[in-house]
């Protein structure tokens, strides 16, 4: 496999704050971290956050093919400092890790029969939903990217990035789609308050910039609404949105994609998951 862009080493992870449930919402000054994209969020019953994601700046070493994967990323216990983390899960026969996300002690992922560079949601090839431990398939289809599944109401739902379609929202044994939302990608879905918040990225005043959706039951949902101010000092994108509860606050994770890296130059856009209607900011 030939080595990543290096620019990808400084896309920056931001973090912005709410004491009100998400009504208004401050951004920490300094990065997070470099490096780290894909993101997703595990909140832990006793409040550690488990952020999965893609790591620029550790590269796998070449060995991990024939070990099995690990999967890098960043953990927090309440009141306690960020610390980068590796699991190491039973994924099975596959090589090829995408998109990863715990939901409890399973780790839910997008995985191409071939290990190769790219995007899954730029490919014109089908790609599968797999499961750990195991690495177990759960569903397959063109481009399939981002899993992010919850429990609502006794009842599994996932959501996923589908090529062309947007999100797709994933439910049943087996799974099967039971609604699309077509002006969105990169879906994070999780419980808050009793409400089922499905947080996506879209085109903001032209940034790509999350937006949410709210259920009360798994099948109605609200209009697409902005979930973040576009501040002045802020980051250009804020893309892979994830939210959680954090020492009493609100926190909301994303990355910006558009810093410039050591050659002067931006980072390479995923265009396929730059489709989007035009949500204006109220």
């Amino acid at each position: 496999m030939p080595p990543p862009d290096p620019r990808l080493a400084q896309t920056a992870l931001r973090a912005f704050r709410s004491a009100d449930q998400g009504r208004t919402w401050t951004l920490d000054p300094a990065p997070l971290a470099r490096g780290l994209d894909s993101l997703g969020l595990d909140v832990r019953e006793d409040g550690t956050w488990w952020v999965t994601g893609l790591d620029h700046i550790e590269e796998p070493p070449w060995w991990e093919y024939h070990t099995g994967p690990r999967v890098r990323g960043m953990v927090k216990e309440p009141g306690g400092d960020w610390e980068r983390e590796r699991w190491w899960p039973d994924v099975g026969d596959t090589r090829s890790v995408i998109d990863p996300q715990w939901h409890g002690e399973e780790l839910w992922f997008a995985s191409r029969p071939f290990v190769k560079p790219g995007d899954p949601a730029d490919m014109a090839e089908s790609t599968t939903l797999r499961v750990a431990p195991g690495g177990r398939t759960v569903y397959s289809a063109r481009g399939l990217a981002d899993p992010s599944p919850v429990e609502f109401n006794g009842q599994l739902h996932v959501f996923v990035t589908e090529l062309g379609r947007g999100v797709v929202q994933l439910s049943g044994e087996p799974l099967q789609p039971s609604r699309t939302f077509s002006s969105v990608t990169v879906p994070f879905a999780t419980v808050m308050d009793g409400e089922l918040w499905l947080v996506a990225q879209t085109v903001v005043q032209g940034r790509r910039y999350p937006v949410l959706s709210r259920s009360r039951d798994g099948r109605q949902w609200t209009a697409w609404a902005p979930l973040l101010p576009i501040l002045p000092d802020g980051p250009q994108t804020c893309t892979s949105p994830v939210v959680g509860p954090q020492d009493g606050e609100l926190v909301l994770l994303c990355v910006d994609e558009r810093v410039v890296g050591a050659d002067g130059r931006l980072p390479p856009e995923r265009k396929g998951r730059l489709t989007g209607q035009h949500v204006q900011q109220p």
